[in-house]
């Protein structure tokens, strides 16, 4: 077992995540080998107990906003899709957390950005289901590739606002070295 789990092969991803690294970059889940050990190498101690422990109250208060959304739909009777609930959720967990930045989409704040990751997923769900998209003159003749375009710019000028504005408010209160990287 330790063999397979320590191997490098399984590192390099198939050319079907090009579509996702032109949309989230290339990161841990779509680098390749010494890029991807470099940023595991990174990541892995924001992950440690003590530092997580740190993120219990902010589980808590988006947790609490999870139960009160599915409460409201709970005495209707009817049947209810929790997935976006949970997508949600998992995302203002995820900006708070990482980011420190609250977003709001479970009570409604951010819908056009939540609407593009979700119509970005369907894409790119629907790239990976039809091999004939594969073709440049297909993907932009049916315009799912400028879709694809300007959903993705759309996206990315959003997280470079977020994380401006909160370098902003930490340069403000003096927790930023001048030093620090660009958001470029």
């Amino acid at each position: 077992v330790q063999v397979i789990l320590e191997s490098n092969t399984l590192i390099t991803k198939s050319s079907q995540y090009d579509i996702i690294s032109k949309w989230i970059g290339t990161g841990l889940l779509t680098s390749t080998t010494e890029k991807w050990f470099g940023r595991r190498k990174m990541i892995t101690p924001t992950f440690h107990f003590n530092i997580l422990k740190g993120y219990v109250d902010v589980f808590v208060k988006q947790g609490q906003i999870f139960v009160d959304q599915l409460e409201k739909h709970a005495d209707t009777g009817r049947e209810m899709d929790v997935f976006p609930f949970i997508k949600r959720c998992a995302l203002d967990i995820i900006c708070e957390t990482a980011m420190g930045t609250s977003m709001d989409t479970q009570t409604g704040g951010n819908a056009e950005y939540v609407d593009a990751v979700k119509r970005l997923s369907e894409i790119v769900w629907n790239f990976q289901r039809f091999p004939w998209l594969w073709l440049k003159p297909i993907w932009y003749g049916c315009g799912m590739g400028f879709e694809f375009d300007r959903l993705v710019k759309m996206t990315n000028d959003f997280t470079r606002k977020v994380i401006a504005e909160r370098r902003r408010q930490l340069e403000e209160d003096g927790l930023l070295e001048d030093d620090a990287p660009s958001t470029d």
